[in-house]
């Protein structure tokens, strides 16, 4: 009973025993509540936790996070690291195999330039072996002459190559319609002619 609605002319006696009945009432119901208040405590204590296992949460749930991401980077950085270190190997033994192939090539065809020099040069030398019987040569290793001769009507002389033979002369005094031939040899000196005709001259400048 609510002590405040109580009469004022409730005797002392009454009103005592009224209060001590309030007040055992009070604390029998007491107990009651606090299991209820305990269980709100509990659940409350729990919930942060139960949060913190959900969400990583804040201090030592963020440092194991932390650790277990840094392991995974350091994992990755070390495959990284691997594969660059083999790529760089790769790279460093293909320039090799590259400049030695390259190195090979050029050596080749500086053989074959040396060669084909080799070639030309021989060619050349060849070609003017060749011509140099067919020039008349020099006044100081003296020509070789050739006359053609019509009886004492005319005459008609030149300077051969070096190659030319008695026959040549002879051919040659056939093809002008002449009736003999003359060789003779030319220096930077004299010229000299046979005598007689057909015969070889002294110097005879090579005709033989």
């Amino acid at each position: 009973m609510d002590m405040r609605y109580m009469p004022e002319d409730t005797p002392a006696a009454m009103r005592s025993a009224i209060e001590s009945q309030s007040m055992y009432s009070a604390s029998a119901q007491q107990p009651q509540s606090q299991p209820q208040f305990q269980h709100a405590q509990q659940q409350q204590s729990q919930q942060p936790q139960t949060e913190y296992r959900r969400g990583g949460g804040s201090g030592g749930g963020t440092k194991g996070g932390g650790e277990m991401d840094n392991r995974g980077w350091r994992r990755n950085l070390t495959a990284i690291a691997a594969l660059i270190t083999a790529l760089a190997a790769f790279l460093t033994a293909a320039g090799t195999y590259i400049n030695a192939g390259n190195a090979n090539t050029t050596a080749d065809k500086a053989q074959r330039d040396a060669s084909k020099a080799d070639k030309t040069s021989l060619a050349a030398a060849a070609a003017v072996s060749g011509l140099e019987p067919a020039t008349a040569g020099s006044l100081e290793e003296g020509q070789k002459l050739c006359r053609v001769l019509q009886g004492k009507s005319w005459r008609d002389g030149m300077i051969v190559p070096k190659n030319w033979t008695i026959r040549l002369c002879e051919d040659y005094m056939r093809k002008t319609e002449g009736t003999d031939y003359q060789l003779g040899c030319a220096t930077k000196d004299n010229v000299y002619l046979a005598s007689p005709p057909r015969a070889i001259p002294t110097p005879n400048c090579g005709w033989n």
